[in-house]
């Protein structure tokens, strides 16, 4: 830590270290995290978070489907990515394969409207989206938020559905 310490490195004469980014030369933050990468290296804590997102993707695409709203929903691990399907390409939402599409087709194309009303009705129903739009799901999260979170998928759909995006 001596050699982040400004005053340090001034008495040492020599340049001090630079650390940018919030918290992250702060040792208490440091010490979280070494108890946190013993979490998890020792307890199921990955494991479990990717099965809750692997059931959030279920359930979308479940949701997707029962609502007729042809896009689709994908992610590795502890992630799920809501593909809103700006070129309106013929999906089946429950067997939506992303990598068919190709980097251009799942990425290169956006609909900055329907994605930011899918963001504004999901964070209206108490779920705060990244602009993927998708999330990120964690070791804490249980089967009471997963119902949530797919509740307020199903409600988000259907306003967005309403409106006619």
């Amino acid at each position: 830590m001596g050699q982040l310490d400004a005053t340090a490195a001034q008495s040492a004469k020599r340049e001090k270290i630079g650390h940018h980014g919030t918290f992250n030369a702060n040792p208490l933050t440091a010490a979280a995290a070494v108890v946190t990468l013993k979490l998890v290296e020792t307890t199921d804590a990955c494991s479990r978070a990717e099965a809750t997102a692997e059931a959030i993707r279920s359930g979308m695409r479940k949701v997707l489907a029962e609502e007729q709203v042809p896009w689709g929903v994908y992610g590795e691990a502890s992630a799920f990515i809501i593909f809103v399907n700006p070129q309106h390409t013929t999906i089946d939402p429950e067997s939506f394969d992303p990598l068919a599409l190709g980097f251009k087709g799942l990425k290169g194309a956006r609909d900055p409207a329907l994605i930011n009303r899918l963001r504004l009705a999901m964070l209206a129903n108490g779920v705060d989206l990244m602009p993927g739009p998708g999330g990120l799901v964690s070791a804490t999260h249980r089967p009471r938020e997963v119902g949530q979170t797919l509740e307020a998928f199903r409600r988000s759909v259907r306003w967005v559905k309403e409106e006619g995006l």
